[in-house]
């Protein structure tokens, strides 16, 4: 049981980390956020966009976790989204290390 609940909590982390970074490399100016919803909603506020992706990942895996006897592939898409946030995790640590190197 714990092992399935792990994968919901590190999406959720990853989730975390990678807003947080994404606000860090704005900030220094180091990078463009390339989603262009994400783009409109942090000119908009960067706190409440902080906010909204936070609640609505934390919601999203609340909801999956409930639901994921239902769905028999839930398990392979997520373990698909967390290898997908993981690379973005390396870039975000890289852009910011190299902007601190350089």
């Amino acid at each position: 049981m714990k092992k399935n609940r792990f994968i919901y909590y590190g999406i959720f982390l990853l989730t975390v980390f990678d807003i947080a970074f994404t606000s860090i490399g704005l900030q220094l100016g180091i990078i463009e956020e390339a989603n262009p919803i994400m783009d409109y909603f942090i000119h908009l506020s960067m706190i409440l966009s902080i906010i909204g992706v936070v609640l609505y990942v934390g919601i999203a895996m609340i909801f999956l976790y409930k639901v994921r006897s239902k769905i028999p592939w839930l398990s392979k898409a997520l373990m698909g989204l967390t290898a997908v946030k993981l690379w973005i995790m390396v870039l975000h640590v890289r852009w910011v290390a190299l902007y601190f190197i350089s």
